[in-house]
């Protein structure tokens, strides 16, 4: 369950996935137990609850109100830079815009500065004290911030995520720009820094980590954005953590491989357990959805699995440590 209630996007497909090769596994010696089918079942019908009530009261079978707007993010040409990067895939967005090709979303989607606050300009706020659920229809939340359960999130989010499929097949390059951009934020930024120009009470406490860390926040010009992969791969080097990088790299390649050693010793017989199994399947959770769905914030995601990543690095250099040593005492 603790894959469910992560982050809202991380929804009950995930932890079906990940109870059903746990349990699946195990059953390799016994088959499957009455009492861990059922615990199996359970927690997934729990799992699947929120969203199913969503569908009952809202007709979208998700956990969330933004799922396609979500998806837009990633496959449309509509972050700083993109008409420079995408000049072709910019330009036949606009053209579409103006013949009607795509949604009247879209186009409120194309007039906003944030694509993420395009539904406000249709969404009417709640009458004074007459509306018994104002999360639904307060268009501010309490903090001031944009309230993304107002209903007018519901269609918005749903016709951008038809526009962004559709967009997917007419110019993939656009969805693949951006999701190789949140996968290099992903593995190599800082998990504690904001895309915002933020600042806290503990700026220079951050600024001495991003020293030691050499990362280096840098504005995006699209003058010096480039249309080729290995220009875009250069820049993108250009703009992260090394040190982050390799950390989460080295974590993610230990977990990985440790994992396909437990299952492949256990399903052999030869171990009692496959302990890494589970780490990897977060990790595969945690590396694809954000990056592959969301395509932001993915470094501040990261930042639930760092511990596990912490673990594995120090497991892989004590391994490293022993392959090394071990020559040298013979």
């Amino acid at each position: 369950m603790t894959l469910a209630l992560l982050r809202t996007l991380f929804h009950f497909g995930w932890v079906a996935i990940a109870l059903l090769v746990v349990g699946g596994l195990a059953a390799r010696r016994g088959g499957w137990r009455p009492r861990a089918f059922a615990v199996t079942m359970i927690a997934i019908i729990i799992a699947a609850l929120p969203p199913l009530k969503n569908l009952w009261e809202f007709g979208v079978f998700s956990s969330t109100s933004w799922l396609g707007l979500s998806i837009a993010n990633v496959a449309l040409p509509v972050f700083p830079g993109d008409s420079a990067k995408f000049p072709a895939a910019f330009r036949d967005f606009e053209i579409g815009l103006a013949r009607g090709d795509f949604s009247p979303a879209a186009s409120q989607a194309a007039a906003t500065p944030i694509l993420w606050l395009g539904w406000t300009a249709a969404a009417r706020d709640c009458p004074d004290n007459l509306e018994k659920r104002p999360e639904l229809c307060s268009i501010l939340k309490s903090n001031g911030g944009a309230n993304f359960n107002h209903l007018e999130m519901i269609p918005y989010s749903e016709a951008l995520g038809r526009d962004a499929l559709r967009f997917i097949h007419l110019h993939p390059e656009v969805y693949l720009g951006h999701a190789m951009g949140s996968a290099m934020l992903f593995v190599g930024v800082p998990s504690w820094v904001d895309a915002g120009p933020i600042v806290t009470p503990f700026q220079s406490y951050t600024d001495a980590w991003e020293g030691l860390l050499q990362y280096r926040k840098r504005p995006q010009s699209p003058l010096s954005s480039t249309t080729t992969i290995w220009g875009h791969i250069a820049r993108r080097l250009g703009e992260v953590s090394l040190p982050v990088m390799a950390f989460v790299i080295f974590g993610s390649l230990v977990i990985i491989l440790k994992a396909i050693e437990d299952v492949r010793l256990y399903w052999q017989g030869r171990r009692d357990g496959a302990d890494w199994l589970l780490p990897a399947l977060a990790l595969i959770l945690f590396a694809t959805v954000p990056n592959l769905v969301n395509g932001i914030e993915s470094n501040r995601i990261r930042y639930s699995i760092e511990p596990m990543l912490h673990l594995a690095v120090i497991h892989g250099v004590v391994v490293v440590r022993q392959m090394v040593r071990s020559p040298l005492r013979h």
